[in-house]
């Protein structure tokens, strides 16, 4: 049939075939892969839309560590964790925000990721370490931690201690490592000088991102649980409305229900900020952020997602 068709009209149809392949390919490379049916793309003002953004996609062991699912349920049974199921407050169940675990009781780090050395500081840097067990007693594996001192760069920690990374810790919850590999690992001075061979670590912007499992908080995540009650037990059924809280902004923090913690102490975010910082969130109010040294003693508090 082409044969009877003018040139301009095959150039033409050439042109739009061309045009509808390319628009194909281009939504192929470019739309991620979203949310089970169960949840929808953004529908309100409150949904921020971004699916990657919340380290969903976790997939449990058949057997041995890691074998227990993270979900509701487990959520809801485990002690100390608490379930939110409307991550941004606007009333419905169905946002890619929504639905979060949250550990509310809170450990004091002794570093963001692992680097206790101030002369030694680095936001790309993760520690060695192997996790085992089932959420939600999953743990950093005995004698695999490998840390820097605080006596010097040069100085292996070896032996795991509560609230030595953070970063780790959050990790090892539920049974499974998910953050990178030291690259480090196996050569004496395995955290690269920042005044010389500069940031050349495992953690990546990229990465603290697409991190699943259970983890430190997002910025993304800590609207979907907290709020202010002026006091009490950390979770809390029914917070304070009140906007005008806070020494540094209005409290922007959840109404219904809560973990209490405006006007708290500073704690870790899984984001990095610049050269040696990673952001924290706290101070008072809940709407503000801030950074510090990856050396920084904070407390930090660990969540995931199904």
């Amino acid at each position: 049939m082409l044969k009877f068709l003018s040139k301009k009209i095959i150039a033409g149809l050439v042109l739009g075939l061309g045009l509808a392949g390319g628009i194909i390919l281009a939504v192929a490379f470019t739309e991620p892969t979203t949310s089970p049916t169960s949840f929808t793309e953004p529908d309100s003002i409150n949904d921020r839309g971004d699916w990657l953004a919340y380290g969903r996609g976790w997939k449990k062991n058949t057997s041995g560590d890691a074998s227990v699912s993270l979900t509701q349920s487990t959520c809801e049974n485990a002690s100390n964790w608490y379930w939110f199921e409307d991550g941004n407050g606007d009333g419905d169940y169905t946002d890619e925000e929504d639905g979060i675990c949250v550990l509310d009781t809170e450990t004091t780090s002794k570093s963001w990721n692992g680097c206790d050395d101030n002369g030694q500081q680095d936001n790309t840097y993760l520690a060695s370490y192997e996790c085992e067990g089932v959420f939600p007693n999953g743990t950093i594996v005995v004698g695999t931690y490998r840390g820097v001192d605080s006596v010097s760069g040069e100085v292996y920690d070896t032996t795991w201690n509560n609230g030595d990374c953070a970063l780790c810790q959050s990790d090892c919850y539920d049974g499974k490592k998910d953050l990178p590999d030291n690259p480090y690992d196996l050569v004496n001075h395995y955290l690269p000088s920042y005044g010389s061979t500069g940031h050349l670590g495992s953690l990546t912007p990229e990465v603290l991102k697409s991190w699943i499992g259970t983890k430190l908080p997002t910025s993304n995540d800590f609207f979907g649980f907290c709020g202010y009650k002026n006091g009490g037990s950390d979770y809390e059924t029914a917070c304070s409305a009140n906007s005008e809280y806070g020494n540094y902004g209005q409290m922007m923090g959840r109404t219904d229900e809560c973990l209490d913690l405006a006007n708290s102490t500073w704690e870790w975010l899984a984001e990095q900020h610049y050269s040696y910082r990673a952001r924290g969130v706290g101070g008072n109010a809940c709407s503000y952020f801030s950074h510090g040294n990856v050396t920084s003693g904070v407390r930090f508090r660990a969540v995931f997602r199904p």
